[in-house]
């Protein structure tokens, strides 16, 4: 049975004069308690069909789908974001690491590109509080122009470019690799494909 009224938080009300309690849509109160809470997660833009006509996009929920303190993880851009003062303001959070190349949604190397191995930490990276960090040791690959080593998934990448030293462990020359706001990471100078490091100075990330 349909709701009588919804609260502050688009929850169904039953009131004394309406709809008997015993009577309650216990389907409805199911889903809303499923969908909401006090953290949702959904896309950044969403449409009116979630229970109750609730809104399941981020940035296009109002009125009563918002709520001071609502935290939202957002599934366009990979961040946690809390509702705050009327609008949305991205918190902190860790991603733990992720290992290039370990299948799933982890990204692949590209460019001919693998890992050193052996005693030399994998390709990985991490974004903790707000910050991304990217470390590793690898060879083989593409060493110059524009050919990505591998590509940051979104939430994990930079508004401009960001270009940082790193070392050719196999020479112990200086180079550089840059970090593109498409998730590329790219060789800035001229890279090792014997054994070169991806340890990179941590940059902001920005999208």
């Amino acid at each position: 049975m349909a709701r009588d009224n919804s609260g502050l938080k688009n929850e169904p009300e039953y009131l004394g004069t309406g709809v008997p309690a015993d009577a309650a849509d216990l389907t409805e109160l199911g889903k809303y308690a499923a969908f909401t809470g006090n953290r949702k997660v959904g896309p950044a833009v969403g449409t009116a069909t979630g229970p109750g006509g609730s809104n399941t996009g981020r940035t296009t929920s109002t009125g009563k789908d918002v709520w001071e303190g609502l935290e939202w993880e957002d599934t366009t851009d990979g961040f946690t974001y809390k509702y705050r003062g009327g609008s949305w303001v991205r918190i902190f959070d860790d991603t733990g690491w992720i290992l290039v190349g370990s299948g799933g949604t982890a990204p692949a190397f590209q460019s001919n590109w693998v890992n050193f191995g052996g005693s030399y930490q994998l390709a990985r990276f991490r974004r903790l509080n707000g910050i991304v960090y990217v470390q590793g040791a690898i060879k083989g690959g593409q060493t110059s122009g524009t050919f990505p080593i591998f590509t940051l998934p979104a939430g994990f990448r930079p508004a401009a470019v960001v270009s940082s030293p790193a070392v050719a462990i196999s020479s112990g020359s200086v180079t550089s690799v840059d970090i593109y706001p498409d998730g590329g990471i790219r060789p800035g100078g001229v890279l090792s494909a014997t054994l070169q490091s991806i340890v990179l100075a941590p940059f902001p990330a920005d999208q």
